[in-house]
């Protein structure tokens, strides 16, 4: 991949992946807990990335922090998010407000960025 592809891929995965995590937090907070990461409804992938993630950012006796471990997650597991799987379990509650300012209904939302980032 070249720099400005690199550079491109950052300009979107960053923004996008810390939207979602504030949406999901304030999902999570509202039910009680702390993190997400405990809540949500993962499949065994998704809980298998989960737990690489905290692995590699608690590598060299680091602790492994929220904001590491939300680091350490590919983009391809914050696309899986946006996965029509997810539509009632976390996109209604939680991620559809991470895309504010639309007059598209919540599913209609969730089409059209799911195949945005899926491009």
């Amino acid at each position: 991949m070249t720099t400005a592809a690199l550079a491109m891929t950052a300009m979107v995965e960053i923004p996008l992946r810390n939207a979602l995590d504030h949406h999901l937090t304030c999902w999570a907070h509202r039910r009680g807990s702390h993190s997400w990461f405990d809540l949500a409804p993962l499949d065994t992938q998704g809980r298998r990335d989960l737990a690489k993630a905290t692995h590699r950012a608690g590598a060299g006796r680091r602790q492994p922090t929220h904001g590491r471990i939300v680091a350490e997650l590919s983009f391809g597991f914050w696309r899986f998010l946006l996965s029509r799987r997810y539509l009632t379990t976390l996109w209604i509650p939680a991620l559809q407000h991470a895309f504010p300012n639309t007059d598209l209904d919540a599913n209609s939302l969730q089409r059209s960025i799911e195949n945005d980032v899926q491009q």
